[in-house]
């Protein structure tokens, strides 16, 4: 997935679940580097693609918007794909006095986490698996025949036995 950039759509409304106005949430606790998480709404009445963006703080959660029906569509087969997307705040925009709305510009992207290739549980399953062949198979061997080779680069001590 390429980098997408888009604005946050419905930030002039109250965010339903708290009843704060989004642009007293966008104010107090948004700025360019915040990270936000996309969540899919199947059961929304005027779009059942809609994505929703929600910024979760300690034990606060705030939904912000929506991203617009065309990068709904994208984003949300990637999210019921089980991809992780990463949606960053990019920019806010207005709050001054020629503009009093505020704005939000996002940046989405795929988490390399989600990318294609070995997931970190993977890469430990194998050096488990790894370590359990060595253990297995080369350390009996080692420790027959090849405990000389062992003393010589110091591995087991060496010993003159008693007479």
């Amino acid at each position: 997935m390429e980098e997408q950039r888009t604005k946050i759509k419905g930030v002039t409304r109250d965010d339903p679940h708290t009843g704060i106005n989004r642009q007293e949430i966008i104010r107090r606790y948004v700025h360019s580097g915040t990270r936000l998480t996309p969540k899919l709404e199947p059961d929304n009445p005027a779009d059942p693609d809609a994505v929703a963006l929600w910024l979760e703080m300690d034990d606060k959660q705030f939904h912000l918007g929506y991203l617009s029906r065309e990068h709904a569509v994208s984003v949300g087969e990637r999210l019921r794909a089980g991809q992780t997307l990463d949606v960053i705040v990019s920019e806010v925009t207005g709050g001054v006095r020629d503009k009093p709305t505020r704005g939000v510009n996002v940046v989405i992207c795929e988490l390399a986490a989600s990318k294609p290739g070995l997931s970190t549980s993977r890469k430990v399953l194998i050096g488990i698996l790894l370590a359990v062949f060595v253990i297995c198979c080369l350390l009996p061997l080692c420790l027959g025949t090849g405990n000389i080779v062992l003393r010589e680069i110091g591995i087991l001590p060496t010993w003159t036995p008693v007479p």
